[in-house]
C-alpha cells in the first residue's frame, strides 16, 4: 500500500497520535466499528501498534470508561486536543487479531496478463509467478476470505481469472460477485 493516497494520510495521524501519546493529550474523533456503526470518541492514547498491514490504537475510552483498541482507517474528523491527561497505569498489548481481522486465509491460482504483473508482484513477489507465455502467467497467492481480498479480486478487472482455489473461498467469492451485479441490474 506504500504509495497509496490513504497509506500517506493514515501515516501523517500515525505521527499526529504519536506526538498526542508522548505529550499526553487528548484526542476526540468520529469512529466506524466493524459494521459501520458510527460514534464520537474522546480518549487517551496510550500505544501505536502496526499489525497484518494495519494501524492500532491502543486508548482509554473516556465514553466507555474502558480500554479500547481503534484501528486508525475507521477513525475520521480528529483532533488532537490541548487539555492534557495524567496517565494511567498501562501495559502494552501484544495484538491478536480475531477471526473478523485476521480471518482464514485460501490458497489460490490466478492466470494473469502481463499487464498486472507489477500489481501481484508488489503485492505477493516474484517467486510465486510461472510463465505461460509472453502474454500471461500463473501466479499463485495467499488471500483471506473477506471482502477486503473480493475487492481486491474485482480491481484486478478481466486481466486476471482464479483458476484453482478452495471451494468455499470461490463460492463466497462468486456470492459477493452476485450480490455487487444485483445491485446494478
Amino acid at each position: 500500500h506504500i504509495g497509496w493516497l490513504g497509506s500517506a494520510e493514515l501515516k501523517k495521524l500515525a505521527e499526529e497520535l504519536s506526538q498526542a501519546i508522548k505529550n499526553h493529550r487528548l484526542v476526540t474523533f468520529d469512529y466506524f466499528d466493524r459494521e459501520g456503526r458510527l460514534s464520537q470518541r474522546t480518549i487517551e492514547p496510550y500505544h501505536l501498534t502496526y499489525k497484518g498491514e494495519r494501524w492500532y490504537l491502543q486508548a482509554f475510552s473516556l465514553e466507555r470508561q474502558d480500554w479500547r483498541i481503534f484501528r486508525l482507517s475507521r477513525m475520521t474528523h480528529y483532533e488532537i486536543r490541548d487539555q492534557i491527561f495524567i496517565p494511567r497505569a498501562f501495559q502494552p498489548r501484544t495484538l491478536t487479531l480475531d477471526a473478523t481481522i485476521h480471518p482464514v486465509f485460501a490458497t489460490l491460482t490466478f492466470k494473469a496478463d502481463q499487464q498486472i504483473r507489477d500489481v501481484l508482484v508488489e503485492r505477493f513477489g516474484k517467486k510465486s509467478l510461472t510463465p505461460i507465455d509472453q502474454e500471461r502467467f500463473l501466479i499463485d497467492v495467499r488471500l483471506p476470505k473477506n471482502e477486503d481480498s473480493f475487492r481486491f479480486l474485482l480491481s484486478l478487472g478481466r486481466h486476471a481469472q482464479i483458476v484453482q482455489s478452495d471451494s468455499s473461498f470461490f463460492d463466497a467469492f462468486k456470492k459477493y460477485l452476485q450480490t455487487v451485479g444485483a445491485m446494478y441490474t
